[in-house]
């Protein structure tokens, strides 16, 4: 919590050694967080957000705050922040809920592939590794390495619906993630406690980015990696861009992303070097999703369906272009990129 005290730990439910149901409590504060379907909600008195556990538990509830008071002008706020975050995560955390896990057509290389081409991470870099995944949402990354490199990785999201999803797949392959719900500028590790950190397309939702690139830099081990990719600052229209941040709500994009220079002094202000980067998403690419997504918006379906492959192969022709240097050094159109740096 805010105060920095020890919580107590109240068990509700538990199967062995795992509490499936419970509460933490703080002594000091009085901040209480709910652990549901074994998934710790570290945001500060969401208890009262979930009427159907308060009066599951009442009687124990009753009893562990007993002549305590929360303060619920924080309770609404906490309510309305995670509100809107679950609205502006995008459409993969929704329309792929578990990812392909049940799809048998869905395997090994797709799963990997995936994770290999969002990051500069392999199977050497992360087996049997501690890793965070900061913004895990439905844990697409977390359970891919934990599954199949035997990582340990800890998974960390606002929305507890999706965390409590990745937790419920992770359970699904009995592997090595866990996860927690939780403001990533709230997190806590110990020092030097990870060995790499990814944070997939979520610093553009933070507005204390460098807090959080400074922390990162604190939880990673000497030498340790951290991969971390964002859309390009203005990619947007200046109409776009002015509507779309200058009254932001909580939980929305802050900022459209960041030029790399901009990350660049960032992260060396936090402690890292530049080891590599790359672009993605060109100039092909930008033609056919731009296209794509007008023909989605007058909802012709079917249309979409018979151009899609045609736009897939439209997309496919940054491949040509990819093997200019000049192109590879961020020269041309993109609409964002991956970063990997090294704490020194």
């Amino acid at each position: 919590p805010e105060c920095r005290s020890e919580l107590e730990l109240h068990s509700f439910l538990a199967q062995g050694d795992e509490i499936i149901e419970g509460m933490f409590l703080c002594g000091h504060c009085k901040a209480e967080y709910l652990i549901v379907d074994a998934v710790p909600q570290m945001l500060a008195n969401t208890i009262y957000d979930d009427q159907d556990f308060r009066k599951k538990y009442s009687r124990q509830i009753e009893k562990i705050t007993s002549g305590q008071t929360v303060d619920t002008a924080i309770v609404d706020e906490l309510t309305d922040h995670k509100r809107w975050t679950n609205n502006c995560f995008g459409k993969e955390w929704e329309v792929f809920e578990r990812f392909g896990w049940d799809d048998k057509e869905w395997g090994y290389e797709q799963d990997v592939g995936r994770f290999y081409g969002n990051t500069f991470f392999d199977r050497k870099d992360i087996e049997g590794k501690i890793v965070l995944d900061a913004g895990c949402g439905n844990g697409i990354y977390s359970n891919t390495i934990a599954f199949y490199f035997g990582a340990k990785v800890f998974g960390c999201d606002i929305d507890k619906k999706r965390v409590v999803k990745a937790f419920e797949i992770a359970k699904d392959l009995e592997n090595n993630a866990k996860f927690l719900s939780k403001k990533i500028e709230k997190i806590s590790f110990p020092r030097e406690f990870f060995d790499k950190i990814i944070c997939i397309e979520t610093m553009e939702h933070i507005k204390k980015d460098i807090l959080v690139l400074k922390k990162f830099n604190a939880f990673l081990r000497k030498n340790g990696i951290l991969v971390l990719s964002t859309p390009k600052k203005r990619t947007w229209t200046r109409a776009e861009e002015k509507k779309s941040f200058e009254k932001a709500r909580k939980g929305e994009h802050v900022r459209s992303g960041y030029e790399f220079s901009e990350l660049k002094k960032m992260l060396k202000k936090a402690g890292f070097e530049i080891a590599e980067w790359k672009p993605y998403y060109r100039f092909f690419a930008k033609i056919a999703i731009n296209f794509q997504q007008k023909i989605y918006k007058k909802n012709y379906f079917l249309l979409n369906i018979f151009l899609y492959p045609f736009l897939l192969l439209l997309a496919k022709l940054d491949f040509l272009l990819s093997q200019s240097k000049e192109w590879n050094n961020g020269f041309g159109w993109y609409r964002g990129f991956v970063v990997k740096v090294i704490k020194k």
